[in-house]
């Protein structure tokens, strides 16, 4: 049997849709679905920062730094709201209150900048 040019092309161009599919078994694409997993690949779940890291990102300090105007911030959760105590250098001390759903809100971002943050 004689193989003709035509029949060749139609060979050559089955054998890439092959080999392309092989490739694509090979390496399944990952497709973002939120909670599902997709051809034995698991999504990865997104980042949780800290109330600190939050607030420094909100306010942009330095991580792990208190900013110059204090001598100290610190972040407690209780139930739905947010605490952020503030020592001053002056030796003052300052308890905000935030709810965790907005934290850091525009509100609590006002106060802390007001007293110099």
């Amino acid at each position: 049997m004689t193989v003709t040019t035509e029949m060749q092309k139609l060979m050559d161009q089955l054998l890439a849709e092959v080999a392309d599919i092989k490739l694509m078994q090979a390496h399944p694409p990952i497709t973002i679905d939120p909670g599902k997993q997709t051809q034995g690949h698991s999504r990865v779940s997104p980042r949780v920062y800290t109330l600190q890291e939050k607030m420094e990102m909100r306010m942009g300090w330095i991580p792990n730094r208190p900013p110059s105007s204090f001598a100290s911030v610190e972040y407690h959760r209780l139930n739905d709201k947010v605490f952020v105590w503030v020592l001053t250098k002056e030796e003052q001390s300052v308890v905000l209150e935030d709810e965790h759903a907005l934290f850091p809100s525009d509100a609590l971002i006002t106060k802390v900048r007001m007293m110099g943050g």
